[in-house]
């Protein structure tokens, strides 16, 4: 980012990959960082996840599918496509 003072990245919640281990990294996922659950939100057909990550909380919506939750204090990796970041602000 030094090419651009200032400036920030975003990625829409739902973008966001989140599982309990890395898992074989693709293209499609290159994007990369470790966090641990500090909230889980159940809302019927979606789950929301405030996952802590070096003083920062990240917000990831996932579409639920009958898959195992994520717990409170559990250990995640959140991926996400380069085409799904967005360069703000700077």
């Amino acid at each position: 980012m030094s090419r651009w003072p200032g400036a920030g990245w975003a990625v829409r919640p739902e973008r966001i990959r989140i599982a309990a281990d890395a898992g074989p990294v693709d293209a499609a996922n290159v994007n990369m960082l470790e966090g641990q659950v500090s909230k889980s939100i159940f809302a019927g057909n979606n789950s929301t996840y405030f996952v802590e990550r070096a003083g920062q909380t990240l917000k990831v919506i996932v579409q639920n599918t009958g898959a195992d939750r994520l717990a409170e204090g559990q250990d995640v990796v959140l991926r996400w496509s380069p085409e799904s970041t967005v360069l703000i602000g700077g």
